[in-house]
Order: structure tokens, then C-alpha cells, then sequence
């Protein structure tokens, strides 16, 4: 995924196939959540990525695991197993359900042709909406990953505390078939206030805290932790603490044959991130999970020098992320506990 639009508050298949689960995996899991100048990233335009068009016959609504939205289940489509949603994995297409702890002004500001163009998006329409009494906007766009082109609708709502995405998305060349269902089903959702937002029980692994770093928030697939265990309200002039554990997002089985050169590139290509220089490497191996440990250096957006630690765990599909960053003069100050609290990890079971 791109940045977030809010850069004030929150700056914060067989071949073919395999190539489109790359495509989607690359764009919408742990790109999500970086740093990038003080406040955590959310790449709400780039990442979250989704298509329809015209109504169908549904069952009844449901609610989303996870999230205080209940919306109607496209035929053909089933409960997602690594992300708040649904998805028809043949087609790598789906309908997933995001909570930002952002304003929805802010946050939903980067729906600009403008800006979408710049980050390689061409928007095709915007249309204010009402969802649950709260404001919103329905936005649709097509981009491309890997060379495969996605089209992309957006039901974007919220208030000055929060801002709801309820996204759905499939490739281009599905677009005729399934756009129709899908932009009913991303149109029937609706809110309720009343339930608690995402718990760490709704996450399928756990993170837990250790000295000096607190959980923050929970964002989809993602634990964000910081020193204060909150998000700053306000842009920061240097990069903060941080530690982001994630859940790649797939809608299809992706295996990863060379996981050794996976991590190095997942972390050498991160578009946050400049110079990256590699430590040092080495095998782990955390719940069970073989993985791949990285230590390196970098330099943030602002020219900052960064400390950076990278732990990947590879399970049959797929794969967890956790990366953590701060300003090289704090490494050896955080780099205990940034290994420390990795090695909290668990796989959590299924009720």
C-alpha cells in the first residue's frame, strides 16, 4: 500500500495466479502501519484495495468479525482467515473491513485525483454518502501491483475520533463478473457504535507487552506498539519508537519458497525506508514457526538515521511480520526489547 492521505495525524496463483497473490499480498498487509515522519502510516489508498457495480440476491447481513460493521456476504464469498472480511479466494477477490484510529476528514484527505495520481491511482469517481448517521464517501479507482491491474471501490465514514473502510477488490479482468455483487455488498454496510472496536482476541497470533513498550492500537491484522501505549495526536518531527506485529494478507494459498531473500526484500524494497544497509542475519524459530531475523540500518523520509529489526515467521501460508524502528543513537537502549518482545509471539487458538 501507499501512505495514508491524513498526513497530519496519521502519516502514521499458477503463475499467473501466484503472481496476482504477490500482487495482493504486497499491497495491503504490513505496509499498512510504518512510521513515517513521527505518527503511524496507513496506507489507505495503496493497500486496501477494492471493486463493484450493480446489485444481486443476498442472505441475510452479517457481522464482520472483529468490527462493528455488519454487511451482506457476496454469493460465492467466505469468511476470511487472515483478514476482518470476506473473500473468493479462486479470484483473488474480497471485501475487507478496517478501522483507523484517525479523523475521517483527515484521514479520507488523500482521495484526491491529484494526490491518488502521483501515487500511480486513477480515481474514476467520488460520491459523497451517509452511512449509520455518519459522514462518508464512496470512492472508486483502479491501480496496478506487479503489473496486474486492480479496480478498487472505497466506502470510507466516520466522525473526528474514527474512520470506517469497508473495501472490496478484485482484479480487473473480474470486474464484469463479480463487480455488480460486490458493490451491493460494500453498500449495505452499517455501524454499530455500541460494540467494542478490535480486541487482541480477534487476532489469530498474540504480541505481548514487555518494558518499555506498550500496545498502542490494533489496526486490521496488525499490533502497533510504542513507549506510551498511545498514538500521538499531532505530527512528530522525528521518527518515534515503534513495534509493528502483522498478518500477511492474502486471499489465496501463497507459499514461500526462498524465505531467506522474501526477507531480505520485503525489508530492502519498504517504501519508508532508504539506504538500507544489512547486519546481520539469522534463522529463528518463534511458536514453533521457522523464521528470519534481520538487523540493519536505514534512513527514514526526513534523512533521519534508523535502527531497524525485522522478524519474519513462515508458516505453511503466508507469513507474520513484526518490524520495529528507531533512531540509531537509541539501538542500544531498544534493541533488547524490540528482541524481547518478538520473542513474545504466539499462534492463538482458534475458539
Amino acid at each position: 500500500m501507499s501512505p495514508t492521505p491524513s498526513q497530519h495525524q496519521y502519516q502514521a496463483a499458477t503463475t499467473g495466479f501466484r503472481r496476482l497473490q504477490r500482487a495482493r499480498s504486497s499491497s495491503t498487509e504490513m505496509d499498512s502501519v510504518w512510521s513515517q515522519t513521527g505518527t503511524f502510516r496507513w496506507f489507505v489508498l495503496g493497500g486496501i484495495l477494492l471493486c463493484f457495480s450493480i446489485c444481486a440476491s443476498f442472505a441475510e447481513s452479517e457481522s464482520v468479525a472483529g468490527t462493528r460493521v455488519t454487511i451482506e456476504k457476496p454469493p460465492g464469498f467466505e469468511k476470511a482467515t487472515t483478514f476482518s472480511g470476506f473473500q473468493k479466494s479462486d479470484v483473488a477477490a474480497s471485501i475487507m473491513i478496517t478501522e483507523l484510529p484517525a479523523p475521517f476528514r483527515s484521514a479520507t484527505a488523500g482521495f484526491d485525483e491529484k494526490k491518488m495520481a502521483e501515487r500511480g491511482m486513477k480515481l474514476l469517481s467520488k460520491v459523497d454518502s451517509k452511512v449509520s448517521n455518519y459522514d462518508g464517501m464512496v470512492v472508486e479507482f483502479t491501480q496496478s501491483a506487479q503489473g496486474i491491474a486492480f479496480h478498487k471501490w472505497i466506502l470510507a465514514f466516520g466522525d473526528d475520533t474514527f474512520t470506517q473502510l469497508v473495501s472490496a477488490t478484485c482484479p480487473e479482468t473480474e470486474a464484469n463478473q463479480l463487480g455488480a455483487v460486490m458493490k451491493h455488498a460494500v453498500l449495505t454496510a452499517s455501524f454499530d457504535a455500541s460494540k467494542s472496536p478490535m480486541q487482541p482476541k480477534d487476532l489469530g497470533f498474540e504480541v505481548s507487552e514487555v518494558p518499555g513498550l506498550k500496545l498502542a492500537t490494533l489496526v486490521q491484522n496488525a499490533m502497533i506498539f510504542n513507549t506510551t501505549g498511545q498514538l500521538p495526536k499531532q505530527k512528530l518531527d522525528y521518527t518515534p519508537v515503534s513495534f509493528v506485529a502483522a498478518q500477511s494478507i492474502s486471499t489465496g494459498r501463497m507459499e514461500i519458497k526462498d524465505k531467506v531473500k522474501f526477507a531480505q526484500e520485503r525489508l530492502l524494497v519498504s517504501p519508508e525506508l532508504s539506504g538500507v544497509q544489512l547486519l546481520s542475519e539469522t534463522d529463528v524459530k518463534l511458536a514453533n514457526l521457522p523464521g528470519r531475523e534481520i538487523v540493519a540500518t536505514a534512513k527514514s523520509k526526513s534523512n533521519e538515521e534508523l535502527f531497524v529489526y525485522q522478524v519474519m515467521l513462515f508458516p505453511a501460508d503466508g507469513y507474520y511480520l513484526m518490524r520495529a524502528e528507531c533512531l540509531l543513537s537509541q539501538r542500544k537502549e531498544y534493541e533488547p526489547s524490540f528482541k524481547s518482545l518478538a520473542r513474545t509471539f504466539r499462534l492463538r487458538t482458534a475458539n
